[in-house]
């Protein structure tokens, strides 16, 4: 949970549900109902009316599903779980604490309620739940991993070895457990300990970024350098996620910010998934109906979801009023380049490199209108240049490989654009997908073998791989 920490020290201001008069408008004018004797306290956080309206009116509706239950522990933990997602701790913690009150005594609220003490800066505190919870709870390895991250944050990483290794124990195939384990070897000064637990959760998890990270860091503390490097550049900077539980997977649906709601929509739309993004991001407009960020993450979405006129049309009423918003620009590019509207695409993307000349975004716009008016030469230019402002951006090296090896049957460049995005993120699929299709297409079958054994170790979808490995053996059988 990536939201910002509240101040140290909660607010006290408090407001009860039911019994007193009536508690709030969570929303503008949403009240909340009386019940016939005073139930558990529901919190308000300080300063409501700056929430984001969205968070305010989903906040309003869980109250709402109280005020008709209120001793009901589920819907007190849910309401916990959306004031947790969004960064209201204090009052996330009185939630979990009221649902433990009303009979839920199960690991999940004691373990959550310590979590918010943790957030809040109290890592004693936490640390002292999270013991009591694993007491209680002796087989439930998510709380055990907590305990491990509270003892790696308060910095006590040789407590944070057993904790961990009581992890592997109970979930000796989920890689969260070694990952942890090898962090704290690797905290405590164990470097081969830590290479040996964190090659033990890669073996489990060879796409997740943080344990390649945290292997580059113990193999540089035993010397391994050119191994250290190459993971290092894998990993990125990520830090390990907590092991999941049930309530983390209920969490999701309590994200309710623009920045959770953009997160959310980037990664259906990666998926494939385009109409729960379009679904979400027309909740988040009527919330935010001029908010360009919001109309235009939406017109990416209709785009992708091969509903460029619906975008269009969106996206012109934006930028009636906001003509020169660079973000509107951008995306309506693609839908006026969609819909055939070539010249307009262009002189859009112009505006934009008008207003935003060192903008990687932009130039990628830029290529995009030029390749819908047939001008590959120039659009490969323009994609170069998006290239020196956003270096890591793998989709981009795709890009320029596919426009060179399709548009302008260059396929030696190709093939060096690929290897350059493959260099930059050994972790992304995409390059190495590339990569093979180009080497069977051209009879490079020693290549392709190569590059389909990295594949294999990659998340990939498995009737991708099995279709490669099918034209590999018929590249191979006729030669």
């Amino acid at each position: 949970m990536n939201a910002p920490r509240p101040p140290a020290k909660p607010p006290n201001r408090r407001w009860l549900l039911a019994g007193l008069a009536a508690l709030l408008a969570l929303a503008a004018g949403v009240a909340l109902f009386r019940t016939s004797q005073p139930p558990l306290p529901i919190p308000v956080p300080p300063g409501i009316q700056t929430l984001d309206p969205q968070v305010r009116a989903h906040l309003a509706k869980l109250a709402d599903s109280i005020a008709q239950a209120p001793r009901d522990a589920e819907r007190r933990a849910d309401m916990g779980l959306a004031f947790a997602v969004n960064g209201l701790w204090p009052e996330a913690r009185q939630c979990f604490t009221n649902a433990q009150q009303l009979g839920n005594s199960g690991p999940l609220p004691a373990m959550y309620a310590a979590v918010a003490n943790q957030e809040m800066g109290d890592y004693e505190g936490a640390i002292r739940e999270l013991r009591e919870v694993v007491r209680l709870h002796p087989d439930f390895a998510p709380a055990w991993h907590r305990l491990g991250h509270a003892f790696i944050a308060s910095g006590q990483p040789v407590a944070a070895v057993e904790t961990f290794t009581a992890v592997t124990r109970l979930a000796p195939r989920d890689w969260h457990g070694w990952a942890g384990l090898g962090e704290a070897q690797l905290r405590s000064g164990q470097g081969p300990a830590a290479v040996e637990s964190l090659t033990q959760a890669n073996q489990l998890d060879p796409a997740t970024r943080s344990i390649h990270f945290l292997l580059g860091q113990a193999y540089q503390a035993v010397g391994r350098t050119n191994e250290a490097r190459a993971e290092l550049a894998a990993g990125g900077t990520q830090s390990l996620s907590p092991m999941p539980d049930p309530w983390s997977v209920r969490a999701i649906d309590h994200m309710k910010s623009l920045p959770d709601q953009f997160e959310r929509a980037d990664i259906l739309v990666a998926r494939g998934e385009f109409e729960e993004a379009i679904g979400r991001l027309k909740e988040a407009l009527r919330f935010h109906p001029t908010n360009s960020a919001v109309i235009a993450s939406l017109g990416r979405a209709l785009n992708g979801g091969s509903k460029p006129d619906a975008a269009w049309e969106l996206l012109s009423r934006a930028m009636q009023r906001t003509p020169d918003d660079v973000a509107l620009l951008v995306v309506a590019v693609d839908s006026a380049a969609a819909l055939d509207r070539t010249n307009e695409a262009l002189a859009l993307a112009s505006r934009a490199l008008e207003l935003a000349p060192q903008s990687a975004e932009v130039h990628i716009a830029h290529a995009n209108a030029l390749l819908a008016l047939g001008n590959d030469a120039a659009a490969v230019t323009s994609l170069r240049r998006a290239l020196d402002l956003a270096p890591r951006d793998i989709g981009l090296w795709v890009q320029l490989g596919d426009t060179l090896q399709h548009n302008l049957k260059s396929p030696d460049d190709a093939i060096a654009a690929y290897r350059q995005g493959h260099q930059t993120d050994p972790l992304h699929a995409s390059p190495l997908l590339a990569l093979t299709t180009l080497f069977l297409e051209q009879g490079r079958t020693r290549e392709a073998e190569d590059s389909l054994a990295q594949l294999r170790k990659l998340p990939l979808d498995p009737a991708i791989l099995r279709n490669l490995e099918r034209r590999f053996r018929e590249a191979t059988t006729h030669r």
